[in-house]
């Protein structure tokens, strides 16, 4: 006859009853790993966007706008904002945070789209330092 003795407090079985396998620390990983990747997706598709290429070359070309973020100006991790279109037509709103050496701020873009052409009704840059908004479609 086999005797098996279990002293007090000694746990039988790991997290959700997986016999200690770490099992709970993994589906946690891949959870993580999960959403990671769908807002990587989310944002290439915001990246990639017409509105979002058509700001980004915008404010890399305003004097005024390389002048108070100096040069090269770097695109942040976590833009904002929607984009929805439908056939020829569409609408646009972002929200995008932008650095360089000099300072660090957030382009607000605002567009629609008719007839397969993007217009902008809003473009502007807004610093930590400067002190007013740089309006990015002022000719």
């Amino acid at each position: 006859m086999r005797r098996i003795v279990l002293s007090r407090g000694l746990r039988v079985g790991g997290a959700l009853g997986f016999g200690g396998c770490g099992c709970g620390a993994i589906i946690a990983v891949l959870v993580l790993a999960f959403i990671a990747g769908i807002l990587a997706l989310i944002f290439g598709i915001m990246r990639s966007s017409e509105p979002f290429q058509q700001a980004m070359a915008e404010v890399q070309h305003n004097p005024q706008a390389v002048r108070a973020l100096g040069e090269p100006i770097k695109i942040g991790w976590f833009l904002s904002g929607s984009i929805s279109t439908s056939g020829d037509s569409g609408e646009a709103e972002l929200s995008i945070p932008v650095s360089g050496p000099v300072d660090k701020g957030t382009l607000y873009v605002e567009a629609y789209k008719s007839e397969d052409v993007w217009h902008f009704t809003r473009m502007e840059l807004v610093t930590k330092k400067y002190p007013n908004r740089i309006n990015l479609l002022e000719e």
